[in-house]
């Protein structure tokens, strides 16, 4: 999202997972060159333009909290009638 559409259109780029536990990954990815309006590049693009807004707009909250929320989702999991 930090350069212009125009400068994607076929270039590669690493892409990095961290995953969870010992789980990571690292691979490639190049780029279609169509940048038109409604190609999936100019949509990937355009998704990504408020990625810091909306990183710093996440609810942090402490392991334990995250633990008790699956814990919970664990619990309810299928209990619908």
């Amino acid at each position: 999202a930090s350069k212009k559409i125009e400068d994607l259109g076929g270039i590669r780029v690493g892409m990095f997972s961290y995953g969870s536990g010992l789980a990571a990954t690292l691979f490639s990815l190049q780029f279609s060159e169509d940048i038109t309006k409604g190609s999936p590049l100019r949509h990937l693009h355009d998704s990504l333009q408020n990625i810091k807004a909306r990183l710093s707009n996440r609810k942090k909250i402490t392991p334990e909290m995250f633990t008790e929320i699956l814990t919970l989702r664990d619990y309810t999991h299928h209990k619908a009638p």
